[in-house]
């Protein structure tokens, strides 16, 4: 179910609802993708993507569906077959930029699968699949790295660099993870300008690799679809630590030249120049982080909001705003802090973090 609820209220303004409800003991009946939004000609539309893979474009203002497709149909596969291979349900968000959406695809256990694929924002054809990685749960990222636009995509198993324009492999980088059991969910960081973080649970830790670009004709390793002409792109790992940030259902925040984020729970702050630990703080289980103006809050998987100070760690302040086990990011529109999990959701006044966020 896609639903739009009122700000001011809370009341259902539109709700959109599709078959193929997913539940797995471990994970829930979710939610898993966040939705997003984007100003298109004129419009608002929201792009989201379900657990078992439907994907809608519908509009903000009145919840009418202007185009949908299903995943499972696009990679040839059902979802008993699927869950063999990704068996959380899809958790991805979709990237939207310019005219079209980007998603992971995936495919059957076994099979060659589909690493992305693009569609047209307009009325949803196909406009490309590439990459033959299977696919995580991390969301897709999109780069400018040594002035090349670029979808960043963390799969099963590697993190790979597509040509916006088509999607063609650019670069890879080996990051071991499997969709069954040691998962990727964290997303690709941007560091500099060219340095990625990538991050995981299940004590592997995260990695900094830095993405190189040489001019043709440059020795190099051969690299998939390659084109005649084109710039050849290589990687580099910088360093890799199993010891820290070890982001199982969360992401790094890199900010004033440093990392934050919950470390299997604890939350810890790191130089990103050589992986050292700057500062550990308390365990919050796991649940999110967000940057807010400078302010660091930590959503808790126990159902706290809590401010915390950069450059200790130590709380500021806290609020517990749900009951039960809360994975979900919180959010910031305006002076609203909205949080929420699987069963509530929370609208709390906080100006001093919207002050420039409006």
């Amino acid at each position: 179910v896609l639903t739009a609820l009122s700000l001011q209220d809370g009341n259902t303004l539109w709700r959109v609802k599709r078959p193929g409800r997913h539940y797995h003991p471990m994970g829930g009946l979710g939610p898993r993708s966040t939705p997003t939004i984007v100003n298109y000609k004129d419009q608002t539309l929201v792009v989201a993507l379900t657990a078992t893979g439907h994907l809608l474009c519908v509009d903000l203002q009145t919840g009418s569906v202007r185009w949908e497709l299903q995943l499972l149909e696009k990679s040839q596969t059902n979802q008993t077959d699927f869950e063999l291979a990704v068996n959380w349900g899809r958790a991805a968000s979709p990237l939207v930029h310019k005219d079209r959406v980007i998603v992971p695809l995936g495919g059957a256990q076994n099979q060659i699968a589909s690493s992305l694929m693009a569609c047209s924002l307009d009325d949803g054809s196909v406009l490309w699949t590439q990459g033959k990685s299977q696919i995580s749960y991390a969301s897709p990222v999109l780069m400018n790295i040594h002035g090349v636009e670029q979808i960043v995509s963390v799969n099963e198993g590697d993190v790979t660099g597509h040509a916006w324009e088509d999607g063609r492999v650019l670069w890879t980088s080996p990051w071991a993870s499997n969709s069954n059991g040691a998962a990727c969910a964290s997303q690709p960081i941007l560091i500099e300008a060219n340095k990625i973080l990538v991050g995981k649970g299940y004590s592997q830790g995260s990695k900094l690799f830095e993405v190189n670009l040489k001019e043709p004709g440059s020795e190099t390793e051969p690299i998939e679809n390659l084109q005649s002409g084109d710039p050849v792109w290589s990687t580099k790992d910088l360093w890799s630590i199993n010891k820290i940030l070890k982001t199982k259902f969360t992401s790094s925040i890199y900010h004033d030249g440093k990392l934050f984020a919950l470390s299997d729970g604890i939350l810890e702050c790191v130089d990103p120049a050589d992986g050292s630990r700057i500062w550990r703080g308390q365990r919050y289980g796991q649940g999110q982080t967000l940057m807010v103006n400078g302010t660091l809050l930590v959503s808790s998987e126990d159902g706290r909001i809590v401010a915390v100070d950069k450059k200790s760690g130590k709380p500021i302040a806290e609020m517990t705003v749900l009951e039960g086990i809360t994975w979900n990011t919180c959010a910031v529109a305006g002076p609203f802090l909205l949080v929420r999990n699987g069963s509530e959701a929370v609208c709390l006044t906080a100006p001093a973090l919207g002050e420039t966020t409006k």
